[in-house]
């Protein structure tokens, strides 16, 4: 993900009409709408400098557009929408071993409770002979 560029920068930029502008050499110059912006010789996407010009906040999650257009960026079409975390979701693995000594896996579980409860049946199961 886009790191924030300098605050120093942050500082010349501003949305007029829609627009963003510039501020250099003590004028404020309108800039082309384009989709990303290179900045402190880092690329940074239009989409989230007019959210942090916006809002004031930097974001950190995707911006999605609602009329589909990419290069719309008023404030009223973009929307911020967090995406789902990589990687497991669920944190707590149960795994037993059955009669022969083979390691079972019994699946990931969002609480040790729920981890511990399946172990705990499986046990039982185990030792009524049923695995």
């Amino acid at each position: 993900m886009n790191r924030k560029p300098s605050d120093e920068f942050l500082e010349r930029l501003k949305l007029k009409d829609g627009q963003l502008h510039l501020y250099k050499m003590s004028y404020w110059y309108p800039l082309r709408p384009q989709s990303r912006y290179t900045i402190d010789g880092r690329q940074v996407s239009a989409a989230r400098l007019h959210w942090y010009l916006h809002h004031g906040v930097w974001p950190d999650h995707k911006i999605y557009f609602i009329d589909g257009d990419t290069m719309n960026f008023a404030a009223d079409n973009m929307r911020g929408v967090r995406l789902p975390s990589k990687g497991r979701t669920k944190p707590y693995q149960a795994v037993c071993r059955d009669s022969t000594g083979k390691a079972r896996h019994l699946g990931y579980f969002l609480t040790r409770e729920e981890r511990d409860a399946a172990m705990q049946t499986f046990k039982q199961m185990r030792a009524s002979g049923l695995v």
